[in-house]
């Protein structure tokens, strides 16, 4: 049943801006309770807790509940995201559900993935950081080096591993080991010494410094050869499976044995001590057994033997293989040549035939029987086996019958699916509402975002008319100081030719006569060259205030640009964090759904035993259980067309 879906209005869109930053409607209890559960003045933990009373009154074993709280808004106005839900759960070895990690109504305990939280085995990888110290490096004293006790300092960066007289095996899982950036000192004149590395304690294997492994460059400058061997066979040593380490059998010795790149064909399942050449079995890891000896130890090869026992076959005892009898005596013949009895084993005599005289017909005899008693006895319980599951098929056959005419459960599963698809509804509804609040505040970003564009544009625009009224005002200036200049230039101009023309100059009077000299025509004529190129001058003065205005308003320009791109950058990373918010309250939203999904099906499957035993007991028959209900898929077309006016 799809609830009926229709475009928004303008109420709408008004209460959506209203609600935008408020919590997600799907984690209101109220709202599911009323819808979906249709509770009048009561909560889903106590129905399901009336549920439980009722199971337990008729004798149904029931998962220990986990309690929930009576509120599902947690106290700071928050709500769980999915990042709280996995630090939720790694808190606690259980699988239940906390008001911080989302979890609403009631749930029970899984008690099949108890086992998960146990403890795994120790990784010496995963160790704390060990504190290393540093001895002073002979020969360093005359270098002014620093204080024994002083701990270099520490730097990262990559650096490749190369150990001098060491394994190229060994050098290999010591590098699995070391990660970049490493740990190298700065200071070469200090370094570890090798009586304060961890080598016979694994849990401070590797040794670090700074959560990093200490790396072999500064294991090859402070330590010997023999000393590095020893690190680094310790190393080999941690880095092998518990179960998988083989120690020398002598106890004078006791040294570790690596394992083999090449097995021995001869004796596949023993290894060698280096130090005093003993050989050890690997499989029970005790002293090397005798030639043609099995290991105690290994309960594959003693399956193997028996179940060639009841097959009728022998084990040679000259290569150890298991040989079958061919022919109907006792005779059997190996593939290496050898001879023996099947009876005992006894090697064959080609004279007499058995040393031990065996019976060979007598033990045929005695095996065939039992086999046949053997084969008779699975066939018996074959045939049981068979005659129980018909009786139990023709059992349940009735009890289905009976189900499906049984006039309660037809109720108890048209209430079951009702309900589903009031969930449904209820799902559908949430989603829209979800997108309906992301798709608001879409739009609200868009206006908002086009008011400020609108504004700045204007804004820009005031701002360069402003700028070019000024550059007016400036250049109007410039061209009036240039004219009173010219004016300038011509007065000086007119009064130097007057005075080298002598206009004015009275002879009769009692002044001296003026002498016109050679620096008074060049000074007249350097006069008329200034005239001559005052019109250039001031017009190259024009041109550069002109440039620098023009550079003034290309500045302008790309400052106001440059804002208008930060406004879109803007824009779009809040259109990021709004489509992030989407993305983590729609994880949020359904994992709560899904967990009611399941509280609702585990509620069904108990209310349906609750239902069936209380019919068996009043009856006095069996009930067999109901089919489970199936959930219909939302189809991604009566979304998009539900979700229309929300897209535009």
């Amino acid at each position: 049943m799809s609830p009926v879906l229709r475009k928004r209005s303008l109420a709408d869109m008004q209460e959506g801006k209203r609600t935008s930053l408020q919590q997600p409607a799907v984690l209101d209890d109220q709202d599911y309770v009323r819808e979906v559960l249709q509770l009048e003045g009561q909560t889903e933990a106590l129905l399901d807790q009336h549920l439980l009373e009722e199971a337990e009154s008729l004798g149904i074993a029931v998962p220990i509940p986990i309690p929930i709280p009576i509120s599902t808004t947690p106290a700071d106005g928050h709500y769980a995201t999915p990042d709280s839900r996995c630090e939720s759960a790694n808190t606690t070895p259980s699988h239940h559900r906390t008001a911080s990690s989302g979890s609403h109504g009631i749930g029970w305990f899984d008690t099949s993935n108890a086992a998960a939280a146990a403890g795994k085995e120790t990784d010496i990888c995963e160790e704390e950081p060990v504190v290393l110290r540093v001895r002073e490096v002979p020969g360093t004293a005359a270098r002014g080096a620093r204080a024994p006790e002083a701990v270099p300092a520490c730097t990262f960066r990559p650096s490749p591993l190369a150990l001098v007289g060491t394994d190229a095996k060994i050098i290999g899982q010591y590098q699995e080991w070391v990660q970049e950036p490493v740990w190298v000192a700065e200071d070469e004149t200090y370094a570890v010494g090798s009586q304060f590395l961890p080598t016979g304690d694994e849990s401070k294997m590797p040794p670090r410094c700074c959560t990093q492994a200490i790396p072999s460059a500064v294991i090859k400058s402070v330590l010997t050869t023999e000393q590095q061997q020893l690190f680094m066979k310790s190393v080999l040593q941690f880095s092998t499976p518990w179960e998988s380490r083989v120690f020398c059998s002598n106890t004078a010795c006791g040294e570790f044995i690596p394992k083999r790149s090449k097995i021995d064909s001869k004796h596949p399942f023993e290894v060698s001590c280096r130090e005093c050449r003993t050989r050890a079995c690997s499989i029970c890891r005790g002293a090397a057994h005798a030639f043609g000896q099995d290991c105690p130890a290994d309960w594959e090869l003693d399956a193997v033997l028996q179940m060639g026992e009841k097959s009728g076959w022998r084990r040679c005892y000259k290569c150890r293989n298991l040989v079958e009898l061919t022919q109907g005596c006792s005779h059997i013949t190996c593939r290496c040549k050898a001879q023996f009895c099947y009876i005992c084993g006894a090697v064959w005599d080609p004279t007499v035939g058995c040393p031990n005289y065996c019976s060979g017909e007598e033990e045929l005899e005695r095996r065939r029987l039992e086999e046949e008693a053997r084969v008779a006895e699975e066939e018996a319980e074959k045939a049981a086996k068979e005659e129980a599951e018909k009786v139990e098929a023709a059992e349940r056959a009735e009890a289905e019958k009976r189900t499906s005419e049984s006039v309660e459960l037809k109720d108890l599963r048209a209430r079951q699916i009702n309900e589903r698809d009031r969930f449904t509804a209820f799902e559908r509804k949430m989603k829209w509402m979800l997108w309906a609040r992301h798709g608001q505040g879409k739009i609200d970003i868009l206006e908002r975002y086009d008011e400020l564009r609108k504004k700045t544009g204007e804004r820009h625009i005031r701002t360069a008319a402003h700028l070019e009224d000024r550059q007016v005002a400036a250049e109007m200036e410039l061209r009036a100081s240039l004219k009173q200049q010219e004016r300038s230039v011509r007065i000086r101009l007119r009064h130097m030719e007057a005075y080298c023309d002598g206009l004015g100059q009275n002879t009769n009077g009692p002044n001296p006569a003026r002498v016109v000299t050679e620096r008074d025509l060049r000074e007249l004529g350097q006069q008329y060259n200034i005239w001559n190129d005052l019109e250039r001058l001031h017009q190259s003065k024009i041109n550069v205030m002109r440039d620098k205005q023009a550079k003034q308003m290309e500045d302008l320009l790309r400052r106001q640009e440059e804002e208008i791109e930060r406004l879109g950058r803007k824009q779009d990373e809040e259109m990021e964090a709004l489509d992030e918010k989407l993305v983590n309250e729609e994880e949020v939203s359904v994992g709560i759904l899904e967990a009611r999904r399941q509280r609702l099906q585990r509620r069904w499957l108990l209310v349906e035993e609750v239902e069936r035993q209380r019919l068996e007991l009043e009856k006095n028959v069996r009930f067999a259980p109901l089919p489970p209900v199936t959930w219909p898929h939302l189809e991604t077309k009566d979304e998009e067309v539900g979700l229309e006016a929300v897209a535009e």
